[in-house]
Parts: C-alpha cells; sequence; structure tokens
C-alpha cells in the first residue's frame, strides 16, 4: 500500500495503472510486442496486454498457451522470440531473470523511500545472498548442500536405525520364546512388533532430513533454494516453489502435498503433486 501511494503521490495516476518501470532494454521490448498484439482482442483471456507482453518475453508456458489459439499466434511467436534474443544480447542474462532483477530493484527503491530510516538491511545477509544466489555459484552450492543433506541422513541415520532394529528384534524374540503358540503370539509377535518395528526403523533417518529442512526454511536458504531452481523447474513447466515439496517428500509425502498450497498455478500445483517423490 505505501509503495503504491508514493507512485500515486508522485505521478498523479490512479491505482489501476500503476507499473513496475523495467528499464529502457526490456521496457522497449514490451513496447514491440504491445504493438504486435495491438489488433489481438485480449479480453476473452482476462489478461491485461502488458502483463501478457511481459510473461511472453519471460517464456510463460501458461501464458503462451493461452494465447495458442490466436489467430496471429505464429507471429507472435516468432517476434517474442527475436525480443528475448535482443534481451539476451545487450543484458548478457536470460529474460526471466533480467525482469526479476527490475521487479527487485523497483522494490527496493520503492521500499527505501516509503520505509526511509526505518530499514535496515543487514551487511551479513547480503553477502551470504551474493554467494548463495550467484548466478553461477549458486547452482553448484546448492547441490553441494543437498549432498550433504542426503550423505547424513543415511550414514548417520544408519546406526539409530541398527539400534532400533536390534532392539525390535530382541522384543520379539523374548516375546516368541516366553509365549505359546497361538493367534495371541502371532499377533504381537508378527503383527503389532514386526508391523511397527518396520516403520518406526525408518524414523531415524525422517528426523534427520527434517532438521536439515527446517534448518534451510528456518535461515532462509529454503527460498534462495527455490528461486535459484526456478529456471531450472520452468524447464519442465513447473514454478520454482515446485522444488520446495519435492525435497520435502524424501522425508514424507503428506506434508510434501501440503506445502504445494503455496503454488498459484493450479496446473504447476497438480503436477507437483504427482511427481513429489
Amino acid at each position: 500500500e505505501a509503495v503504491i501511494d508514493l507512485h500515486q503521490s508522485e505521478k498523479n495516476v490512479p491505482r489501476e495503472s500503476v507499473k513496475v518501470p523495467y528499464g529502457r532494454v526490456l521496457e522497449k521490448s514490451i513496447g514491440v510486442m504491445e504493438r504486435e498484439l495491438q489488433e489481438v482482442d485480449l479480453e476473452q483471456l482476462h489478461m491485461p496486454k502488458r502483463y501478457t507482453c511481459v510473461k511472453l518475453l519471460e517464456g510463460d508456458k501458461d501464458v503462451e498457451q493461452a494465447i495458442a489459439d490466436l489467430p496471429k499466434y505464429a507471429g507472435i511467436v516468432s517476434r517474442r522470440d527475436k525480443e528475448r534474443s535482443y534481451i539476451e544480447k545487450l543484458l548478457k542474462e536470460d529474460p526471466e531473470s533480467a525482469f526479476t532483477n527490475a521487479r527487485y530493484g523497483f522494490i527496493a527503491g520503492a521500499l527505501k523511500e516509503t520505509l526511509g530510516a526505518r530499514i535496515h538491511f543487514s551487511l551479513t545477509t547480503t553477502k551470504l545472498d551474493a554467494i548463495f544466489a550467484h548466478k553461477y555459484l549458486g547452482l553448484p552450492l546448492f547441490f553441494l548442500f543437498l549432498w550433504i543433506t542426503f550423505e547424513a541422513t543415511f550414514r548417520l541415520g544408519q546406526y539409530p536405525m541398527d539400534w532400533i532394529e536390534w532392539l525390535v528384534a530382541q522384543l520379539g524374540n523374548l516375546l516368541r520364546n516366553g509365549m505359546a503358540d497361538g493367534p495371541l503370539k502371532d499377533l504381537l509377535v508378527d503383527g503389532i512388533i514386526g508391523g511397527v518395528g518396520s516403520v518406526i526403523v525408518f524414523l531415524p533417518n525422517i528426523i534427520i532430513l527434517y532438521a536439515f529442512i527446517s534448518f534451510m526454511e528456518d535461515s532462509g536458504y529454503m527460498a534462495r533454494a527455490a528461486f535459484i531452481m526456478d529456471k531450472l523447474m520452468h524447464a519442465i513447466g513447473l514454478h520454482g516453489k515446485s522444488f520446495i515439496p519435492m525435497i520435502m517428500g524424501f522425508g514424507c509425502n503428506v506434508p510434501a502435498i501440503m506445502a504445494t498450497r503455496t503454488i498459484e498455478s493450479r496446473n504447476s500445483r497438480m503436477i507437483t503433486m504427482l511427481i513429489v517423490p
């Protein structure tokens, strides 16, 4: 609200026309796409023209699919591809990252103007962001952290797993040797002890895995990892947020499915649910 109010007070424009300035290069490409869509009726799609242009330049598959039935679809996509190449050539980064960086720049500037001295950025956090969200180092560091997570989960978890397995076996042998044969013995030894024991033996792995996941969430690294994975996940038609439920699925599918509620797109949400490990 404060950002919009500031924008209104400086520009004297209605709330509906507030838009993010993306810079000379991106705005030029947006203008080209708007002219390309000038004679196209987008009202049936319920999408503003500028939003459609930005999403097309970002390579959004949902928007591209939404306009697939338009009469000038081939020409629009062709022009979009040329503009994407133009952006990559001038800005030396993919269009999606360029738009994302422009948005964050606008947000940071607006917050600085509206909040003034009340906002304090941690120098340590800024330095860590520069490392863990780095264009080239971010992904290798992320996979390194994943390797550490699963290595610790299975190597450290193996010791308590062996202890639990031994304890369950000893308890089963105790009842097996101390009870007479019959349905009750079979129920206790093979049913309750054997059944519960086969489940709780994996409890150490789950606890260790969720300890790492909790650390990633509480430290803020999970959100940064989702940002890092966004481009890779888009290659299979998913949002970067889909990465979080997929990681949680290695521990338990129930919270993983619940975590998909943070994904805005219903299609992405359903696909994520279906491919959760």
